[in-house]
């Protein structure tokens, strides 16, 4: 979702578009984003559109018409699988139309000690995210866990192409949740997250076969990160 809009700001000064439409499942957070936009670019109309935009891309009417560029930074990509990203990017084609186009980050494939590594940081990052899906299960679920007999474990699947996250259980426990139980044995695993990663002649292929053609494509040097356009055609 467009989030804070930090990183938009610089298209928006580059490109001084006649409208802008930020996206976000959360309607407080896109709110108080789009007041701030607001208040910064008092010549710019911005319609902020509250949806889940793995199941649609409404345009407000108000928008006018003419060529849209649609701005989906970071790496959000990789955490559909690769039919679900093949839907997405028929889903932007169908929003944007014959003349639009897309400006889009992708995580690059790269060896398995770097992805290891990055999601097995030293600083434990990573695993407190995992293991935060269990606390939430706890305080949101009611669900009769603890999250101290998990532990996390993350490791890249070259086969598939995406980083696999799941948390371990260390011992025999027994999870309760909206009357069903859950019975684990140690060492025994819940899949919680994948992060697919795509080399560009990969991405560049995904696109091409979901409506899209390659504009340009940046790769930073260390080759970690690349940025698309492409345009629909």
């Amino acid at each position: 979702g467009a989030g804070s809009a930090s990183k938009v700001r610089l298209l928006l000064d580059a490109l001084r578009p006649s409208a802008f439409v930020p996206m976000d499942i959360s309607f407080d957070y896109l709110k108080s984003s789009a007041r701030d936009l607001a208040l910064e670019y008092p010549w710019l109309p911005i319609h902020a559109a509250c949806v889940d935009f793995t199941h649609s891309l409404p345009v407000p009417r108000e928008v006018p018409d003419g060529p849209r560029l649609l701005f989906f930074p970071g790496s959000s990509l990789g955490n559909f699988n690769p039919g679900e990203a093949g839907r997405f990017l028929r889903l932007v084609h169908r929003t944007l139309g014959d003349r639009g186009m897309m400006l889009i980050g992708v995580d690059t494939k790269k060896s398995e000690g770097v992805l290891n590594a990055a999601y097995n940081d030293a600083a434990g990052l990573t695993a407190d995210f995992n293991l935060n899906l269990l606390q939430r299960m706890q305080q949101e679920l009611d669900a009769d866990i603890d999250p101290d007999v998990f532990e996390h474990l993350a490791f890249y699947n070259s086969d598939k192409g995406r980083i696999e996250m799941h948390l371990v259980s260390t011992r025999e426990q027994t999870l309760r949740l909206n009357g069903h139980r859950f019975d684990f044995k140690e060492g025994e695993r819940l899949h919680t997250e994948n992060s697919y990663k795509y080399s560009p002649a990969e991405f560049i292929g995904l696109a091409t076969e979901n409506g899209f053609s390659e504009v340009r494509h940046w790769v930073d040097d260390d080759g970690l990160f690349a940025v698309y356009l492409v345009g629909a055609v």
